[in-house]
C-alpha cells in the first residue's frame, strides 16, 4: 500500500487513480469533521467535496507532502467555519433539532463520557463556542495531538489545549446542570 507522499507523487506524475485513493483513504474523515462542525449532512457532503476539490487545485503548492493530511483537515475546518458564517444560527439549530446530524464517531463520544447518550454529547458539542468546537472535534474524532490541532487552528499549542479542556469543562458543566433537572 502506497504511502500519501507516494500517491500525491503519483497524481502528479499523472497518476488520476492516485487521487482517487487519497480521496478514498480520507473521505470518511473529512466527510465527519466537516459533519461534526456544521450538523448537517447534506452541507457536510458539499464541504467535503470542495474539501478535495480545494486538494486537486492546490497539491501541487503543498511543500511537505508529510504534512498532507493536517493540510486537508484545516481547508476542511476552514471551510465549515465559512460555511457557519454564512449560515444563519437559527437554521443551524432547525437542522440539528430536527434530526438531520448524524453520528459517525460513537467510538470518539464513549471514550469521552460512558455516562451519557451519543445524542445528548452531540448537542452539547453543538453549544460550544466555535473555536472549542473546533479544537474537541479536531482532538476527539480525529485522534490529532495538540501539536497538530494548532497548526490547523492557526494558533499556539497552550491555546488549542486550553480551548480544548474548555470546550471539555463547558460540556461537563452542562451535563451536570442536566442531571439535576
Amino acid at each position: 500500500m502506497k504511502n500519501d507522499g507516494e500517491l500525491i507523487s503519483g497524481f502528479l506524475n499523472g497518476s488520476a487513480e492516485d487521487f482517487e485513493e487519497l480521496v478514498r483513504r480520507y473521505e470518511r474523515e473529512v466527510y465527519c469533521t466537516a459533519l461534526h462542525m456544521v450538523g448537517n449532512r447534506e452541507e457536510a457532503r458539499d464541504i467535503t467535496q470542495e474539501a478535495f476539490l480545494r486538494v486537486l487545485k492546490g497539491l501541487r503548492e503543498l511543500k511537505d507532502q508529510r504534512r498532507f493530511r493536517p493540510w486537508l483537515l484545516s481547508i476542511t475546518v476552514n471551510l465549515a467555519r465559512d460555511h457557519l458564517r454564512k449560515r444563519s444560527f437559527g437554521s443551524w439549530e432547525d437542522d440539528f433539532a430536527k434530526g438531520t446530524f448524524g453520528g459517525c464517531a460513537d467510538e470518539a463520544f464513549q471514550r469521552l463520557s460512558r455516562l451519557q447518550e451519543r445524542e445528548e454529547l452531540l448537542n452539547l458539542l453543538f453549544l460550544l463556542p466555535p473555536r472549542q468546537r473546533v479544537a474537541v472535534v479536531l482532538r476527539i474524532y480525529n485522534e490529532l495531538p495538540f501539536k497538530e490541532v494548532a497548526h490547523i487552528m492557526g494558533c499556539e499549542v497552550a491555546t488549542a489545549r486550553s480551548l480544548f479542556w474548555a470546550g471539555i469543562r463547558e460540556m461537563r458543566r452542562r451535563l451536570g446542570k442536566r442531571d439535576e433537572v
